[in-house]
């Protein structure tokens, strides 16, 4: 089994590096969450997941449209909207919000919670 973990290991190791040479990133910048090869990591601010970095590397995926993905995933989240693509369905052009769309959910969720706070 320990030779098996070392190999997904040496794995994770060639793609995060592939990954951080796409995403212009400083890997010595980067940790895996909870020392949990292949799971979450967190690099330069952001959290990918190993299928996030995977997806990358295999499809060569810009790093401009990783960055707008992760961005609008981000924007949705703050305002508690979860039914967000992931990199794949957004790379092949899934439908998603106008920016007015969001910027009106953003407001109805800003809203809604300062009168939640009015009232207490």
């Amino acid at each position: 089994m320990k030779t098996i973990k070392s190999e997904w290991d040496k794995v994770c190791t060639k793609y995060t590096k592939k990954f951080c040479d796409i995403m212009e990133f400083d890997i010595t910048d980067g940790y895996w969450i909870g020392d949990d090869v292949g799971e979450l990591l967190d690099i330069a601010d952001y959290t990918f997941s190993m299928d996030v970095i995977r997806y990358v590397v295999d499809n060569e995926v810009k790093p401009e449209e990783v960055f707008e993905w992760y961005d609008y995933c981000l924007r949705l989240g703050i305002i508690e909207v979860y039914d967000t693509p992931n990199l794949r369905s957004w790379c092949l052009g899934c439908p998603r919000l106008s920016e007015e769309e969001i910027v009106k959910k953003e407001k109805a969720y800003a809203d809604a919670h300062y009168n939640n706070n009015q009232c207490n």
